[in-house]
């Protein structure tokens, strides 16, 4: 399940999207040209987009270039129709993850949208493990107060996988605890879907409730 973005001129087109990413209990907007759009990306975080190639306001592709500037980790799918296949293939080249086209067989669309949400839950973990690593300088002391999790110089061998869990695991019991517990706003304040985050307390085996705590279950 995931948070998905609508973006086509055409309210039949939506609804139609809508029915098939309903099926797989993912949470949709329903938008109809850029500007609204680019709104949107300031008001929710983002799993997938799906976007036409032509909009009342301007092209799709204004989207992928507003999220890369924003530095936002999000996977569009570009909707287009027969005919435009190659200016698609070059639209992935430009950062569209993939593309469909008219008629939208709900199969294919709840495929897409489930590839796109894994894809965008695995550019989350990576960005957040390379911020990890840099708060790490070249001897091994790390820059924040997540010093304890770590020597102050690591052995010559050691394992970066592990390390990593643990101070994302530490990070997100810290989150929950500043959030009162309330997974929603720990999954903002860490630039997370609450589908995302949701994965990670199952993945390290955290609790967390309304009551200002956060647990090992």
């Amino acid at each position: 399940m995931g948070k998905v973005l609508l973006v086509d001129g055409d309210a039949s087109v939506r609804g139609t999207l809508a029915s098939a990413l309903f099926q797989d209990q993912h949470e949709v907007r329903e938008v109809s040209g850029v500007e609204e759009a680019r709104r949107s990306f300031t008001d929710d975080d983002y799993d997938v987009v799906f976007t036409n190639q032509i909009l009342v306001d301007g092209g799709g592709l204004a989207l992928v270039e507003a999220a890369r500037k924003a530095d936002l980790v999000i996977s569009f799918v570009l909707l287009t129709i027969p005919g435009t296949v190659q200016f698609a293939l070059e639209s992935m080249r430009q950062g569209v993850f993939d593309f469909l086209i008219k008629p939208y067989q709900p199969e294919v669309v709840r495929a897409s949208a489930r590839r796109a949400c894994e894809r965008t839950l695995l550019r989350r973990e990576n960005k957040l493990l390379k911020e990890t690593i840099a708060r790490f300088d070249g001897t091994g002391t790390q820059r924040d107060d997540l010093g304890q999790l770590v020597p102050s110089a690591l052995p010559p061998s050691f394992d970066l996988t592990a390390l990593l869990e643990r101070a994302e695991r530490e990070l997100i019991v810290r989150m929950l605890l500043a959030a009162g517990g309330t997974q929603a706003e720990a999954a903002r304040r860490m630039g997370l879907s609450r589908s995302a985050l949701a994965y990670k307390l199952n993945k390290y085996g955290i609790r967390a409730s309304n009551q200002a705590s956060a647990a090992e279950v």
